[in-house]
């Protein structure tokens, strides 16, 4: 809880190298295996799709969708199936983790994202915003689609590369540099 405090009110500083999203997955479920076994998930994840890396703060985004895979196995206590998809889209990688669990109530599903909100009597309510904070620092997006009693499906794209403005060399030009994978 302290370090998701300390993090939010910090500047992030992201330090970028190719990353597999999903190998970085495998890792996560993998730690989380012998939960998802205690509880009955199913877990299921897309071998098929072929991925580019992607440049990003590895440390960063695996405690992004850590976050995302732990809260899907916490809304499944009595079981479940917990989907993990990509798909190649608009020059990035798009993650869908899927589970179907209680899901979130229509009046909650906008409020996720904000600071300190929680539905949750244990929890800060910085989860979800460092996890979209941190998204946006990679120039991704996230989007969530909720309905009770159904589950929760989180969608993650990131770009292939990261474009930032920076100044390169003496002179007033702005020039866009692209880390490309």
């Amino acid at each position: 809880m302290v370090r998701n405090f300390l993090s939010f009110g910090r500047p992030l500083k992201l330090d970028f190298k190719p990353l597999s999203l999903r190998e970085l997955i495998g890792n996560i479920l993998n730690l989380t295996n012998e939960q998802a076994i205690q509880q009955c998930i199913e877990v299921t994840i897309d071998d098929q799709t072929q991925l580019p890396d992607i440049q990003a703060d590895v440390e960063q985004i695996k405690s992004c969708l850590s976050n995302l895979i732990f809260n899907a196995q916490q809304a499944m206590l009595r079981g479940g199936k917990l989907k993990i998809t990509f798909c190649n889209r608009d020059n990035g990688v798009e993650i869908t983790i899927a589970d179907t669990g209680v899901g979130i109530a229509p009046e909650n599903l906008e409020k996720i994202f904000e600071p300190y909100f929680s539905t949750k009597e244990i929890g800060t309510g910085l989860g979800l915003a460092l996890v979209k904070r941190i998204i946006e620092a990679h120039s991704g997006k996230i989007e969530v689609e909720s309905a009770l009693g159904v589950g929760t499906t989180f969608k993650v794209w990131f770009p292939k590369y990261i474009v930032s403005q920076q100044v390169i060399g003496v002179g007033e030009e702005n020039v866009t540099s692209a880390f490309a994978t």
